[in-house]
């Protein structure tokens, strides 16, 4: 009997750990310095990044809001592909992603936590759902760790 609640305790611990997020989106949406409002088209940011640099932790905790469509809170974004550009190193890509989220299994595939300074993420052939059932191809979004 003890044996099973040891197992039956490790296997919770190990399903927990499985689902741990990349970051706190609460802080990404704290440390936001603009407003979205008044924006005349659709402008897609990884959570609240606003310039193309940032640091890991900050990439971190803006991977968990994902992509969003900057002042308009009604769009969505269907799919997205990621390529990653690790400084001296092969590029490492992943083909068509649903929603705005990176699912964990692609963030693990990418080795995501082993970015370091310099390297680039994009996030490319984003489509979004603007209006109901009107959909745009939007314009990459590149982010480079510093």
């Amino acid at each position: 009997m003890h044996k099973l609640t040891i197992l039956i305790i490790a296997l919770l611990l190990s399903i927990a750990a499985g689902a741990q997020p990349y970051g706190n989106a609460d802080r990404a949406r704290e440390r936001a310095t603009k407003t979205d409002i008044d924006l005349p088209n659709p402008v897609i940011k990884l959570g609240y990044i606003e310039d193309d640099k940032a640091s890991m932790r900050d990439l971190m905790d803006n991977l968990e809001v994902g992509l969003r469509a900057a002042g308009f809170p009604d769009s969505k974004i269907i799919s997205y592909s990621i390529t990653i550009l690790p400084k001296g190193q092969d590029i490492r890509s992943y083909g068509t992603i649903k929603g705005g989220k990176l699912p964990r299994t692609v963030f693990n595939e990418l080795h995501m936590d082993a970015l370091k300074r310099g390297d680039v993420v994009i996030f490319e052939n984003i489509k979004l759902e603007h209006t109901r059932n009107a959909f745009r191809m939007m314009n990459e979004v590149r982010i480079k760790i510093m």
